[in-house]
């Protein structure tokens, strides 16, 4: 379509979901109006036949991952893996920012492990989050900040292999420019300095943060940190023993055999090391007994309902990624901006080409693709810095990616940490700001030099 009638489903639906909270209700109707856009009156069948069903297929993966994850710490649960990492916590972290400093490093080392560290860190250190009376949503900003932009970095990670098959498409050497790029990856650098600055307490606290941090401190009340209800189905109930193996087993297995399966078939892989960790850890308890065998269905069920919330708006937000891409609302951004590149305005155009896209959209890939094909070759014709250009375009598409609440890499480490997701992009905004700034002007003053 390439018109401005594709702007109208991601302005509306941000706008929605910042006025009402409600992300899913938003979803939904930014996808019912691109349906009608594309469809007109016929638009009610393809909203189930083509996007959803669409959604789901090309993310299936992601959707498994999730379904296996939750079961895995629903076993890790019932063996007293969590009680006894609470035990142990309650021992050796004594403040918030001790368990801030904790949550920085194990998003650090699980970033390895894509949505994993998002989906877990919040939840296994959430008796250290309420005994320390450390913000929860500073956790979910945290290891949404640490986490994915980790996986950027690496040299082996999910974001190479995509990147890279995208550029070696135009008949280039992906994997050459994108490691001559690494050194301007300058959002997912800066995101983790700040991430880590803040769990330091080197950083301050802004904006809504900065409220919720006087909030705490403010109160007198134990009972705004900590809920029984909510701690019992975390650690289990009293019939479940602290037992530390039925955590370090399964979570040392799942990383041996997300690093075993990917060497072996080339490629990084973090489904075979997940399902792993969940078969050790359902294996463990059964032999132990934590579990007996006529409960092993009810554990796995139970996991399952534990994802259900994050695996409906990560449904919903797959379905509306396709209507946003048959709408061709990227590609009609790109040819608003296209009369304005200059050779040395390449690179931060495209920067800032990415943050739209990317945020209206909540996918990374959802700009990565456009603009790739666009920017890349643009960049070799008019003589900007390819690796720049390249980076720009990763970094900006990093910022939408992380900034959006419709967003799964926003949508993940909120739930997990049981805040809002809208609320945690609000939290996010000034830093993310901050971020923004100090990008576009890198970019802008060395798209004159390099």
């Amino acid at each position: 379509m390439n018109n401005f009638l594709s702007v109208i489903p991601p302005f509306v639906v941000i706008i929605l979901a910042l006025w009402s909270k409600n992300v899913l209700a938003s979803l939904f109707v930014g996808i019912v109006i691109g349906s009608v856009i594309l469809n007109g009156g016929g638009f009610i069948p393809p909203i189930v036949d083509k996007y959803f069903i669409q959604g789901v297929g090309s993310n299936g993966s992601i959707l498994m991952c999730m379904m296996l994850l939750g079961i895995m710490l629903n076993f890790i649960k019932q063996g007293g893996g969590f009680k006894a990492f609470a035990e142990w916590s309650s021992r050796r972290i004594k403040t918030s920012r001790q368990t801030a400093v904790s949550i920085f490093f194990l998003s650090l080392l699980l970033g390895v492990a894509g949505s994993l560290g998002q989906i877990s860190i919040s939840r296994f250190m959430r008796p250290a989050i309420y005994k320390t009376k450390m913000p929860k949503e500073k956790s979910a900003f945290i290891v949404a900040s640490v986490c994915s932009n980790t996986g950027t970095l690496l040299p082996f990670g999910l974001m190479l292999i995509f990147v890279s098959g995208l550029i070696s498409s135009l008949d280039m050497d992906g994997f050459s420019v994108y490691l001559s790029s690494w050194p301007y990856f300058f959002f997912a650098f800066i995101s983790i300095i700040i991430a880590g600055l803040v769990a330091f307490g080197i950083f301050p606290d802004l904006g809504r943060m900065k409220k919720i941090e006087e909030a705490i401190k403010n109160s007198n009340s134990d009972e705004v940190f900590t809920d029984d209800a909510e701690m019992t189905d975390v650690l289990g109930g009293p019939e479940v023993k602290a037992d530390i193996w039925a955590f370090i087993l399964p979570i040392s297995l799942l990383l041996i055999g997300l690093a075993t399966v990917s060497l072996m078939i080339g490629k990084p892989t973090i489904t075979a090391g997940i399902l792993i960790g969940t078969v050790t850890a359902a294996v463990y308890d059964l032999v132990k007994g934590s579990v007996p065998f006529g409960r092993l269905t009810g554990c796995v069920i139970r996991g399952f309902q534990d994802m259900a919330g994050i695996y409906l708006i990560l449904v919903f937000a797959f379905a509306f990624g396709v209507v946003v891409t048959d709408l061709g609302f990227a590609g009609y951004m790109v040819s608003l901006v296209s009369s304005f590149l200059s050779t040395d305005l390449v690179p931060l155009i495209t920067f800032l080409l990415c943050c739209i896209i990317s945020y209206a959209t909540g996918s990374l890939s959802a700009s990565a693709v456009i603009v790739v094909p666009l920017s890349l070759p643009l960049a070799l014709t008019v003589g900007a810095s390819l690796p720049l250009t390249t980076a720009a375009m990763l970094s900006g598409s990093l910022f939408g990616d992380q900034s959006s609440p419709i967003s799964d890499n926003v949508i993940l480490p909120a739930t997990s940490a049981g805040v809002d997701p809208v609320d945690l992009s609000k939290i996010m905004a000034p830093y993310r700001l901050i971020t923004f700034v100090i990008c576009a002007v890198l970019y802008g003053i060395l798209g004159f030099i390099v």
